[in-house]
């Protein structure tokens, strides 16, 4: 009874990472051009910086493909639930309890 619930859940929370994560790449984007054209360019034009851009964003894909294989999972038990709940309901209508 808690696979659809929960895929709901996991739905929205793949949607949002699908949202939010070109909102932050274009905000960060826009905030490393603003800060390479003053003196503080050294902060955001180093090695290190692109390491870690590369890292977030390995990271976010890595769990974007975890979340969404969860989600399949879940769907499968959803309807195994679902179709529990049509017998169920098939069998209250034969006996006429509904």
């Amino acid at each position: 009874m808690m696979a659809r619930p929960l895929r709901i859940g996991v739905d929205i929370a793949i949607g949002s990472l699908r949202k939010v994560r070109p909102v932050v790449s274009k905000t960060w984007c826009a905030a490393k051009t603003y800060v390479a054209k003053t003196n503080a360019r050294i902060l955001v034009c180093n090695p290190v910086v692109s390491k870690l851009e590369n890292v977030f964003a390995g990271a976010t894909d890595f769990m974007e493909s975890k979340i969404i294989s969860a989600r399949n999972q879940l769907l499968k038990k959803e309807i195994v639930e679902l179709q529990q709940q049509i017998e169920t309901t098939k069998k209250r209508i034969e006996e006429g309890t509904i």
